[in-house]
């Protein structure tokens, strides 16, 4: 969910579980000793933070979107599908640059309060406002007004056809606003100090409570009592930090938690355990060789004969099969199931070809250069790592030499976000389901700019990529998107998509009506145990 990665990432401390409400080896970790139901999830989680208005990480929107409720959602049924949430009923001007919202009117948070358009206009202006890595998605947002006590007047800069999945994120989670700024939340980011009191506590009115938070170690979260909607059937949710898929598989297989999130294809090809179940769910996650273009960081990598060598030395189909779970290798950034996908990748492996483009680049011999990847990351049950050993066999068959950087997460993220790496093995997860979400990867944009990738050096797909973000037709828009993928690989970017793979979740076979979505990942209230 900028995305980038954005998107990611995890720290990589292995972290040993204890029984979480029972002893080792025990079959059901679920049952508390007061009889409570219980999940215990096993997750290599890339969260931070629980501040709305900070978080960025995937795995955050899992927690935050069952905390936290926002003006609108994509349905747990059919992520294509954006429902009303606190929103009860929206018009649009004619000129799409003024959205009415009305909102419900008992919507409580856990503090008692109901929500209204005064607190929803203190959060979103809070995460506009903040800087933080989520708050780029209230770019097209020109004001937010409570033009009465639960109506919210939202006012664009041009029109966005995709503001109503932005506003699904959980970056513009609604929550009790008198409460937030007596634990020091502010619309100034110079007095703001209201992240500790979020990453322990949330007044929201979802269907669940953050009650604890520990970095590296666990998240917890405890049913509502005030949520308004169906009450959710389990009762404590934990989510245990496992940055290591063998000690996710061990612990599964003992019974110490629930779900496995992050079992290599390796792992799951030899799991046979009548108590465990494994369920495949699609995802819209792209993984990538990233690349930088400025020269005075990329070197030879700056250069697109360079990276055209390399596209054509990179063995896909033996990337797919170290994904597993039947992936696929989209044409670049637009992952399948998106409107306007212009299909799969058309380029195979062709050393011929890559060596020729090298002598064209005048590499006749090759060169090398370093990238970064973290160790101990295996999101979608993709090894980072794995990736880029098996890229560095794939280069080395054409004299290019890749030096594997092996980055912690914060080492990494900072890097990545300054646009120092020369070039690293990235992951992203849309940020909302919309094709506009891709977008971050143009010239001048987010992920373009963490390449060093101007307006000035592809200018007409910029002028595309400014078409995209505007355009209100489905027909036009979906052909605006082609025509930008299509540009892309002629250029070509400084990205190299490798895998958009499937996610194979490893469970229980103790719970029952299991969700899973690529907007929010497990969604928790809506799920049972026998």
């Amino acid at each position: 969910m900028k995305k980038v990665l954005a998107l990611l990432l995890a720290v990589a401390m292995v972290f040993v579980l204890a029984a979480c409400g029972g002893g080792a080896g025990e079959k059901d970790p679920g049952e508390k000793n007061t009889g409570e139901k219980q999940v215990v999830v096993g997750i290599n989680a890339d969260y931070s933070t629980f501040d709305p208005a900070q978080a960025y990480e995937k795995s955050s929107r899992m927690i935050l979107h069952e905390v936290y409720q926002t003006l609108f959602r994509f349905s747990a049924e059919d992520d294509s599908v954006i429902e009303k949430d606190l929103a009860a009923d929206y018009t649009i001007s004619e000129d799409g640059l003024t959205y009415v919202i009305t909102m419900r009117q008992d919507a409580k948070a856990v503090t008692g309060k109901v929500l209204d358009a005064h607190d929803a206009e203190f959060c979103i202006k809070r995460l506009i406002n903040l800087k933080g890595n989520p708050s780029f998605l209230a770019d097209p947002i020109a004001s937010v007004e409570a033009t009465g006590d639960f109506e919210l007047t939202i006012k664009l800069k041009q029109p966005t056809p995709a503001i109503l999945a932005i506003l699904c994120d959980s970056a513009f989670s609604v929550y009790d606003s008198d409460v937030a700024q007596e634990n020091g939340a502010t619309l100034d980011p110079a007095t703001d100090s209201a992240q500790a009191f979020f990453d322990n506590n949330s007044i929201g009115s979802g269907p669940y409570t953050l009650v604890s938070y520990t970095p590296n170690a666990e998240a917890v979260m405890e049913k509502s009592e005030t949520y308004v909607g169906t009450p959710a059937k389990i009762d404590r949710v934990v989510f245990k930090h496992i940055n290591d898929s063998s000690m996710q598989l061990m612990s599964l297989q003992k019974g110490d938690i629930d779900f496995a999130f992050d079992l290599t294809a390796s792992q799951l090809e030899t799991l046979a355990d009548e108590n465990i179940i494994v369920r495949n769910y699609p995802t819209q996650d792209i993984f990538f060789l990233h690349m930088n273009v400025d020269e005075t960081i990329g070197g030879p990598l700056a250069n697109p004969d360079v990276r055209r060598a390399i596209a054509y030395a990179i063995d896909y189909e033996g990337l797919r099969e170290l994904a597993g779970n039947d992936p696929s290798t989209p044409m670049n950034i637009l992952p399948s199931g998106f409107p306007g996908y212009a299909g799969e990748s058309k380029i195979t492996r062709d050393l011929d070809k890559a060596k020729s483009y090298l002598e064209k680049a005048g590499y006749p011999d090759g060169f090398s250069f370093d990238c970064g990847a973290i160790p101990d990351m295996a999101t979608d049950g993709i090894a980072f790592m794995d990736c880029a050993v098996k890229i560095q066999s794939d280069l080395k068959d054409v004299g290019i030499t890749m030096n594997i950087q092996s980055d912690e997460v914060s080492v990494y993220l900072e890097k990545l976000r300054s646009a120092q790496y020369q070039a690293n093995i990235g992951m992203w997860g849309p940020d909302y389901l919309d094709p506009a979400s891709q977008l971050a990867f143009m010239p001048g944009e987010t992920v373009g700019l963490r390449s060093n990738w101007t307006v000035e050096m592809a200018p007409e797909l910029a002028e595309l990529t400014a078409q995209a973000k505007v355009e209100t037709d489905p027909e036009k828009r979906a052909e605006i998107f082609e025509q930008i993928q299509i540009m892309y690989s002629e250029i070509p970017g400084p990205v190299i998509v490798f895998v958009q793979p499937n996610r194979a979740l490893a469970m229980s076979k103790r719970v029952q009506n299991v969700h899973y979505s690529s907007a929010y990942m497990l969604i928790s209230h809506l799920m049972d145990v026998e």
